[in-house]
């Protein structure tokens, strides 16, 4: 048995770093290997991760392919009997891949496997499981009815918030952040089909692994970190219309006649009403910026925007490391101990620091007991931390000022 992971990386280095060194630890009991593929990245991610994981493969495509082509350009170079593609703005725990493994030899029905995923501030995601596109499904989901009936199976297939978010089972669609599948089950069903540049080929893999007899297992047991959102700000009419057209492929491939023509046009109607609210969410969140710079003026450094001092918490060889890195970049810290509340807590972001007394599994144990939590997170061996404050905001990221990587 190997596993092979296969990774696409666009213009996300520090995500990448620290997610390679949770990939390293969750993979160091097993035969693995790790490849990932640049769509052409500009923020020196090559040199940056090249000089830290010599082990992985690395493999620069001289132009942006988009995620289904790169991922099939990492299947082409991969061994393995296990795909797992993984976004790079995830942190696994350091026994998940032995979990997914087993849990999928040991049922000779699945043909790929999806986890919990939690956003960089704790919430579950609920794309962690959907149900499958259909006309009743959208027209739900658009009109408010799977939020008002979440535990119908009828109303609520979208996010299949009728089966618990603890509770193994099959499901219709898994996400492409976290997708491990059978290697003989890719050769039967094919690989991510390359008309979807982003978004939509998870849908259409995960649809025709079940047209091939095969189920899609969402197994909660495992849970990961998906910081969502640091190279696509979903609130941006380029998202809208992005998701929305590959969502129209999908539909075009699938679905046919009147039933097709039907939900064609809800796809469009959606994107226009996306497209209006977009403008109107993108002048709120300008004003919003420009009254945090009034207020807090000096406190932004890259992608940062954070109002307080930073809490550094976990294990006490990598808390110096973290704090160093922090205050050079110019922000104030605090230990702890010199919190007094719950609600003190909210006002400063947490600095979860992995090390030898601190696990990634425990940072992410953490997170989901404490969320909503404004938290970032630092490896031990890194030279950056990230975070995310939510899952429609781009990620943010602190690093050495002045560092050539």
């Amino acid at each position: 048995m190997v596993l092979s992971v296969i990774i696409v990386n666009y213009n996300v280095k520090y995500f990448l770093e620290q997610c390679l060194l949770s990939v390293y630890k969750a993979g160091s009991n097993i035969d693995m290997e790790v490849i990932v593929v640049d769509n052409n990245s500009t923020d020196g991610s090559t040199a940056y991760i090249q000089r830290k994981f010599p082990r992985a493969g690395y493999h620069v495509i001289k132009e942006n392919l988009g995620f289904a082509k790169a991922c099939n350009y990492g299947l082409q170079l991969s061994q393995g009997t296990h795909i797992l593609f993984l976004n790079p703005d995830t942190i696994l725990p350091e026994d998940s891949l032995e979990k997914c493994i087993q849990f999928l030899d040991n049922h000779t029905d699945a043909g790929a496997l999806g986890v919990r995923m939690l956003d960089g501030s704790g919430n579950f995601l609920k794309e962690s499981k959907r149900g499958k596109p259909s006309l009743t499904t959208t027209f739900f989901k658009l009109t408010g009815l799977s939020s008002l009936f979440p535990r119908s199976a009828f109303f609520a297939k979208y996010y299949l918030t009728n089966i618990g978010e603890y509770q193994t089972s099959a499901v219709d669609i898994l996400p492409g952040a976290f997708m491990m599948i059978k290697k003989n089950v890719l050769d039967i069903t094919g690989s991510f089909d390359e008309v979807f540049f982003m978004y939509g080929e998870d849908i259409d893999l995960s649809y025709r692994i079940q047209q091939a007899g095969f189920k899609n297992y969402y197994l909660p047991e495992v849970s990961i970190i998906h910081f969502k959102g640091e190279s696509t700000q979903k609130e941006s009419f380029r998202y809208v219309y992005t998701f929305y057209k590959a969502m129209s492929i999908f539909v075009s491939k699938h679905y046919k006649g009147s039933k097709g023509a039907i939900y064609r046009f809800m796809i469009n109607a959606a994107i226009l009403l996306r497209y209006l609210l977009s403008i109107i969410n993108k002048i709120i969140s300008k004003i919003i910026l420009v009254i945090k710079r009034l207020i807090f003026p000096g406190k932004q450094n890259g992608l940062l925007h954070t109002a307080g001092p930073l809490v550094l918490t976990g294990s006490p060889e990598t808390i110096a490391n973290a704090e160093s890195i922090v205050k050079d970049a110019g922000f104030s810290v605090i230990m702890p101990e010199e919190e007094t509340t719950r609600t003190t807590k909210q006002t400063y972001t947490v600095v979860y620091c992995e090390g030898e007394r601190m696990s990634f599994g425990q940072i992410i144990k953490q997170l989901d007991e404490t969320n909503p939590c404004n938290a970032m997170i630092y490896a031990r061996g890194s030279t950056s931390i990230v975070g995310s404050p939510g899952r429609n905001k781009r990620g943010e990221t602190i690093s050495y000022p002045g560092s050539p990587f």
